[in-house]
C-alpha cells in the first residue's frame, strides 16, 4: 500500500488510515454495476484493456450525472449564516482530507450531498487519480466523526453513503467492544485511527446515536439512487 501523504492537522477525531485495496474503506459485498456489466476475461489479446477503458468511460458518465443532482461547494448554502460557515469549513476539510492521499493528483470538482453543519456532511469529490484502481468520483464524509471516503462504485447517492458510514463504524464498535485492539482489523471493519478499546467503542457508538437522530431525517427526504 502507498503512503497516504503527509501528515495533517486534526480536527475532532483522527482520520481513517486506509489500509487495504484503495479506495474501498468500506469494502462492498457486491461487484459494482460497471464490473458486473463489463466482466473483465483474459482470453483474448487486448480485451482486458478495452473492458477497464469501458469501465472508466462508465463511471465518469455514472459521476457526472449524480453530479448534476448535487449543489457545487462553491455555491453551498446554509440555513442560516452559523451554518454556512461550518459547511464551508468542512468543505475545506474535506478537500484537504481527500488531496493528502497519494493516489490524488488533484480536485477538478467538488459538490455537497448534504449534512448539518459542524455535525455530519457528506461531499462528492471529482479527482485526477494517479493509479488506474482508484475511482475519479469518492464521496467523503466529514464532521464531528471519524473522517471517511467511499468510491462511487460503492455508493450512488448521499442516503446511501450515510447507510453505509453507519454501518462501517458500527462493525468497528463491535470489533472494538470486543477489546481486540492488538487483533488484526478484519476486512469488512473500517481501520480508523483510535484505540481499538471499549471506552472508544462507546464513545464512537454515541455519536453514531447522535447521527441517526439528528442527521438520518436529512438524508431519508433525499431520493435513491440514480437509473
Amino acid at each position: 500500500m502507498e503512503d497516504a501523504g503527509k501528515p495533517r492537522k486534526r480536527s475532532v477525531c483522527p482520520e481513517f488510515r486506509p489500509e487495504f485495496r484503495v479506495p474501498r474503506l468500506f469494502p462492498s459485498s457486491s461487484p459494482s454495476p460497471e464490473s458486473a456489466e463489463f466482466p473483465v476475461s483474459p482470453s483474448f489479446p487486448g480485451f482486458t484493456a478495452i473492458i477497464v477503458l469501458m469501465n472508466e468511460i462508465a463511471i465518469e458518465r455514472r459521476g457526472k450525472k449524480i453530479a448534476s443532482t448535487l449543489v457545487p461547494s462553491e455555491g453551498l448554502i446554509g440555513g442560516d449564516e452559523q451554518d454556512m460557515g461550518l459547511l464551508r469549513k468542512m468543505f475545506e476539510h474535506a478537500r484537504e482530507y481527500i488531496s493528502s492521499f497519494s493516489w490524488c493528483q488533484g480536485v477538478l470538482d467538488s459538490y455537497f450531498g448534504g449534512g448539518v453543519g459542524g455535525i455530519f456532511a457528506v461531499y462528492f469529490f471529482h479527482i485526477q487519480p494517479s493509479r488506474s484502481d482508484v475511482d475519479p468520483w469518492i464521496w467523503i464524509v466529514v464532521g464531528d466523526i471519524p473522517p471517511a471516503y467511499l468510491p462511487l462504485s460503492d455508493c450512488e447517492s448521499p442516503p446511501e453513503v450515510f447507510e453505509t458510514y453507519i454501518r462501517g463504524m458500527g462493525r468497528w464498535v463491535e470489533f472494538a467492544r470486543k477489546a481486540q485492539a492488538r487483533g488484526e482489523v478484519p476486512k469488512d471493519v473500517p481501520p480508523i485511527d483510535l484505540p481499538a478499546t471499549p471506552e472508544w467503542a462507546e464513545r464512537i457508538n454515541q455519536r453514531l446515536r447522535g447521527l441517526t437522530l439528528a442527521v438520518k431525517p436529512f438524508f431519508e427526504k433525499e431520493s435513491g439512487p440514480l437509473n
